[in-house]
């Protein structure tokens, strides 16, 4: 029976050509970022019989999310968006397992990546984005990276070496941005001297009023932003260059949380054109064959002018995410953190003095000889073939290495 339902689930992808169902019943992605981008490629791609899908996300639903992300409802407000969005799917298509992951993509142990066949990047912040293209890169997962603000999106296939299958290595995110653009760059970064003269200026201090009256908040409730808004009226009543404006809470948060222009019209194309990409990129790891990923890998979407123009990418042989060697090897004789130690100091780099991180994603392994020298490493995330970083100084100049450790005699 079960077999029968998911033959009429599935009937008109079926009568595409090449279209393997099986494929991707078997296949496991992860979609990092469950806001504008990522609601519509989980909707999509659980629709389209994914068999395995990992949501991670660290945010909260707002109501500012509800004109654009359709998996939630206002009932929704205050839970977490993964959480949420896997319950949408697991309604929409039992078919599918969804994993939540309430927190941040870095803080994941390596071993939730080992089994995905392909990670999705939905994330509105170039540092989030720029470390994710690096985590999947290290280890030999194709990513397909998005972004969309205000009536302009994007897509990006990223293919690293040893998935010649899906298609020959690729560029990835930071061949096309050495240097990233600063993420949420719209409030000032210090106070406004003197008098407001601009709307913006009187948020601004609105906030330093409340600040001073309130204390510093990591967050704005609604209730702060509406007292913030008060006070930046009466920032604007004092001001000989403004008139008497009033303000919003909305446009309160918009400025001071560096929120984003957006339209789940763009979202949604954008979305679509990357979760075919996926589609087909599953097919391919599978053995099957729905087409080959898109050729530029890098295209860009402007709803004004309903104009997709590819953009052709060159793997720069210069990036520091895919174009560096992995390093020499470095055995160890004893799986523990005092063995890597030991056989740091054997290299002529003393320990106590260098930053030991994984390169795939960043994480700490050691900072500057501290921790448990019993600990095992596999405790803190290291496998025999990953690599590692060192960081230290030589004559005041700071300088890094790259090795990758195995088990051996060191």
């Amino acid at each position: 029976m079960a077999e029968e339902t998911e033959a009429f689930r599935y009937a008109r992808h079926l009568l595409l050509e090449g279209w393997d169902q099986e494929a991707l019943r078997n296949s496991s992605v992860m979609v990092v970022g469950v806001g504008a981008l990522g609601c519509e490629i989980a909707k999509n791609l659980a629709l389209a019989g994914v068999g395995t899908m990992h949501l991670v996300d660290m945010d909260i639903i707002e109501m500012s999310n509800l004109s654009r992300q359709l998996l939630f409802r206002e009932s929704d407000t205050g839970r977490y968006k993964a959480a949420v969005a896997a319950e949408w799917i697991a309604n929409a298509n039992p078919d599918v397992e969804v994993i939540p992951h309430e927190g941040k993509f870095q803080d994941l142990p390596i071993e939730v990546y080992e089994d995905l066949d392909l990670i999705l990047g939905g994330l509105d912040s170039f540092e989030a984005r720029f470390q994710l293209n690096e985590l999947a890169w290290r280890l030999g997962k194709v990513y397909i990276d998005s972004a969309a603000t205000g009536f302009k999106g994007n897509v990006q296939v990223i293919v690293p070496p040893g998935v010649e299958n899906v298609a020959e290595r690729t560029a990835c995110l930071k061949c096309f941005y050495p240097i990233p653009p600063a993420d949420g760059a719209a409030a000032a970064a210090c106070t406004v001297p003197g008098h407001a003269r601009t709307r913006d200026h009187c948020i601004i201090k609105g906030e330093e009023a409340f600040i001073k009256a309130h204390g510093k908040r990591e967050e704005y409730s609604v209730e702060d932003l509406e007292i913030i808004a008060g006070l930046a009226h009466d920032a604007s009543v004092d001001s000989p260059h403004t008139d008497e404006w009033t303000f919003t809470a909305p446009e309160v948060e918009n400025l001071l949380m560096n929120k984003l222009p957006s339209v789940i019209t763009v979202n949604a194309v954008v979305a679509s054109l990357q979760s075919h990409e996926a589609l087909k990129v599953l097919h391919r790891i599978k053995g099957r064959d729905i087409g080959p990923p898109m050729d530029p890998t890098y295209i860009e979407y402007s709803s004004q002018y309903g104009i997709l123009t590819p953009v052709e990418i060159e793997i720069d042989p210069a990036c520091q995410s895919c174009s560096r060697t992995a390093g020499d090897e470095l055995p160890l004789a004893s799986w523990t953190l005092g063995g890597l130690l030991d056989a740091i100091d054997g290299m002529g780099v003393p320990a106590e003095k260098a930053l030991i991180t994984r390169t795939s994603d960043g994480a700490v392994v050691s900072n500057f000889g501290k921790g448990d020298v019993e600990a095992d490493l596999a405790g803190v995330g290291v496998r025999s073939g990953d690599g590692l970083r060192i960081s230290y100084k030589v004559d005041g100049e700071r300088t890094s290495i790259e090795v990758t450790v195995k088990e051996g005699e060191g």
